[in-house]
């Protein structure tokens, strides 16, 4: 469990050691990109609508929450999306997806006529299915996902940030981000 101090949050270098300590070099250019593409496109829109959390409750990942929602989580070996579901085609996501984000998903695009065959993540939010992926088949699935994770962004955005999230926000992530694309942020 890594616990950090308002200092240790604060800070770019220590961002930096710890997401490249714990996320694959091949992957993680992308997988920052697609964080830091959608930070730039919720910041143009709800400016005081997000948060960005370097190691939530203590996990070695970084999470970036919209409204009251996770949208995007990036782990070792791993990152986790949040998909509108109605508007996800879920076939073409079967070889990607574990058993039950797959599932949630056929749910959601049948119209939910039938009970959810899971408790939904966000209870608030029917449409929302939280995916996971291998980070290492990141290239091939943000084709197919991006359109309905960029809707849902835009759902989430609905809803004022989740109070407790903005405590543990974390703004060293996005001066590592900044470093990472000194460029500019990416556009997703």
């Amino acid at each position: 469990m890594i616990k950090l101090t308002a200092r240790e949050r604060l800070s770019c270098d220590r961002a930096e050691e710890l997401i490249t300590e714990w996320m694959d070099k091949t992957i993680r250019h992308q997988c920052l990109a697609i964080l830091a593409g959608s930070i730039e496109k919720i910041r143009q829109g709800t400016p005081s609508g997000w948060s960005v959390t370097l190691c939530p409750n203590g996990q070695a990942a970084v999470r970036l929450t919209v409204g009251m929602l996770h949208v995007c989580d990036l782990h070792r070996d791993a990152i986790a999306l949040t998909l509108h579901g109605p508007s996800q085609n879920a076939a073409v996501l079967a070889p990607y997806l574990r058993g039950d984000n797959l599932v949630d998903l056929q749910w959601c695009a049948s119209g939910g006529n039938t009970p959810r065959p899971n408790a939904p993540l966000f209870p608030s939010t029917p449409a929302a299915v939280w995916c996971w992926f291998r980070a290492r088949d990141i290239d091939a699935v943000w084709p197919l996902v991006r359109e309905s994770y960029i809707r849902l962004i835009d759902l989430a955005a609905e809803k004022p940030l989740n109070p407790i999230v903005r405590r543990s926000h974390s703004p060293g992530v996005i001066d590592y981000l900044h470093a990472t694309f000194p460029e500019g942020l990416p556009v997703l």
